[in-house]
């Protein structure tokens, strides 16, 4: 069945819909709880990281020298919703999950080649998904990246087909960007990208073998060649390379049923794996050559599970199965499209074809109700009273003429979350005693006691003066002036406005780059948070590595430029099409416009990516689409 082109004003009004109810429901536990830090142990030294970033630059945290371009990207979101680097953790994974749910509808559009409808409800179930809420779950890295990977193969697969080089251009710089964002999952990625060229190779056997052929060769030399691109980035923009795989609880076995046992049912493998293995198969045995590449990209991404089970059981390599599991994201893209997807071909009825949407629609909304419970049911793992009271030492510290060491009474061992709430240079000087009392060696200190980290030993320790709500000043220096304390977190109001400008952020930032890349208008409008997301952490990471702190004007200037990039890029792009008046041009293959490469070998100049109803290329006959066949 034909489809039309919703435009850029459909594609709009369908991004708005999608983003409205994924944000919402990332959104929503923190409106009713504005006082809430955010879900997950990581999430608190993601934000540390990022203030370390913003105060003394990249350089200064050499001894977790990997992912530099995430807490550029907080610093960068920061600076636009004028918040701490903890407060944009609370709202990062609603931001995340925007722009992976927009990234599956342009892989709906553009790779799977279904309608604005059906990728409105896949964007909405992937996003929505139990997949995506575990890992917005602390795992931010991860789920940035995800974001990216969906980008490429949105502009790889089908640009990889038809012959444009503009968008494996595109995908090159996601793949690049990916290293800089989690650089040992966006190596895995390059080679499963490589493994599904082998296997488009491998199945080249059919009358239009050559194509089949050719469009390995270009996935291939573009898992290479953004691997390798991203590899230099990352040797540029990092004070200094890894020389090991990040921690992840390597041989503590024991933990690992109980993370299945929370993890696994809501990803519900019994139901969602069969919708996508049925889908997969059908593109596999699809007519059209873009949806059967997609099916072969995707599987092999999904089936990279096995992968990771056996590296953590055989080669003790740090590849948590229940990680691996919400990695595998092309089984919620592919499931919740399958009633649809299966039918699309052969089906020339609209009733039928709205049946098989309102299927899909069942699916989605089953798949964004699993992962809604998993999102909703979650607490934060801290007191939200915590960063209220460091807040309260932080105006302490600052009201005193001379820099003075502070002793914080606590008996945690793990202080990631104390060091987010407090600044950088303060935490320089914070000291961390257990109670009942500091060692006599420090001296000139300025001990206090916080409810929320010792509230057994609030009572023995009552002695001293009470600064703030929870706060006891033991010894040291009085405040000057009486203390004010500001709020650690923004008010509801203020939690949409700056995610909505956050999200506004990358998405103009990416339109640019995107429309650069060749995409059509429905592919340009969900793919733009991403670029933007790609050419802000490769913008960032290098102007960081010269010096330029991400934050403050600096980081306002380095937004407006890489957009300034991305509108000079599509003006240069949409040049070379003003030129098809010159000898040898030709119109590019499924677009009324000229382009200067010419068209693919063993295509016809004018054959679109999907069937029409006759001649809409502009140039040709009828016949002219059945040779896309």
């Amino acid at each position: 069945m034909a489809q039309r082109s919703a435009g850029p004003v459909g594609a709009c009004a369908a991004a708005v819909g999608a983003a409205t109810v994924v944000g919402g429901i990332y959104l929503r536990p923190f409106l009713i709880h504005p006082t809430w830090p955010p879900f997950g142990f990581d999430s608190y030294g993601y934000a540390w990281r990022a203030s370390v970033v913003a105060q003394r630059g990249i350089r200064s945290i050499p001894g977790v020298p990997d992912r530099p371009a995430h807490p550029i990207l907080v610093d960068l979101l920061a600076a636009v919703a004028r918040a701490s680097p903890l407060a944009v953790m609370r709202t990062l994974p609603a931001i995340l999950a925007l722009a992976i749910a927009l990234a599956a509808g342009a892989v709906t559009t553009g790779a799977l080649g279904l309608g604005v409808p059906e990728a409105t409800l896949v964007a909405i179930a992937v996003g929505g998904s139990a997949f995506v809420a575990w890992t917005a779950v602390g795992y931010s890295a991860n789920l940035a990246i995800d974001v990216l990977l969906l980008g490429a193969v949105a502009l790889a697969v089908p640009a990889g087909v038809q012959g444009r080089p503009e968008g494996l251009a595109g995908a090159c710089l996601m793949l690049a960007a990916a290293f800089l964002y989690h650089w040992p999952l966006a190596g895995l990625s390059a080679a499963v990208w490589l493994t599904a060229a082998l296997l488009l190779r491998l199945s080249a056997h059919r009358p239009a073998g050559e194509r089949v052929r050719t469009t390995a060769r270009r996935l291939a030399a573009t898992a290479t060649v953004g691997g390798l691109l991203g590899a230099v980035l990352l040797l540029v923009a990092m004070p200094r390379f890894p020389r090991a795989l990040p921690g992840a609880m390597v041989g503590r076995i024991r933990h690992l049923p109980a993370f299945a046992a929370l993890r696994m049912p809501a990803l519900a493998f019994p139901l969602t794996c069969p919708l996508a293995v049925a889908a997969a198969v059908g593109l596999a045995r699809h007519r059209h050559q873009v949806r059967r590449a997609a099916a072969t990209v995707l599987a092999t991404w999904a089936g990279a599970g096995a992968l990771g089970v056996s590296a953590w059981y055989v080669l003790k390599i740090p590849t948590p199965p229940y990680r691996w599991a919400i990695f595998a994201l092309p089984v919620p893209l592919l499931a919740a499209p399958a009633p649809a997807g299966l039918v699309q071909g052969p089906v020339r009825s609209r009733a039928r074809r709205a049946a098989a949407v309102c299927l899909s629609a069942c699916v989605a909304a089953w798949l964004v109700a699993r992962g809604t419970w998993v999102w909703w049911e979650h607490r934060p793992p801290q007191r939200p009273e915590l960063y209220r009271e460091l807040d309260a030492v932080t105006s302490y510290a600052l009201s005193l003429r001379r820099p003075t060491r502070l002793v914080l009474l606590t008996r945690r061992s793990h202080r990631g979350p104390i060091l987010a709430g407090l600044s950088p240079d303060l935490a320089g000087r914070a000291l961390f005693r257990a109670p009942p009392g500091p060692s006599r060696s420090v001296r000139r200190a300025a001990v206090l006691v916080l409810h929320a980290l010792a509230p057994r030993w609030e009572v023995p320790l009552g002695r001293g003066r009470r600064l703030a709500p929870g706060v006891r000043l033991i010894r040291g220096p009085d405040p000057p002036d009486v203390l004010v304390v500001p709020r650690p977190f923004p008010t509801a109001r203020a939690t949409v406005i700056g995610a909505a400008a956050d999200l506004g952020v990358l998405w103009i930032t990416g339109v640019g780059w995107a429309a650069a890349v060749g995409g059509a208008a429905p592919d340009a409008v969900w793919l733009a948070p991403a670029l933007g997301m790609a050419t802000l952490g490769i913008a960032g990471s290098l102007a960081a590595r010269l010096g330029v702190a991400p934050t403050g004007p600096a980081a306002i200037v380095l937004i407006v430029a890489t957009a300034a990039l991305g509108v000079l890029a599509t003006l240069a792009h949409h040049a070379g099409f003003r030129s098809c008046k010159l000898p040898g041009a030709t119109t590019e293959p499924g677009r009324e416009r000229c382009s200067r490469w010419g068209p693919p070998r063993g295509r016809s100049r004018c054959a679109p990516p999907w069937p029409t109803s006759g001649s809409s290329s502009g140039c040709g006959s009828p016949g002219s689409a059945a040779s896309a066949r």
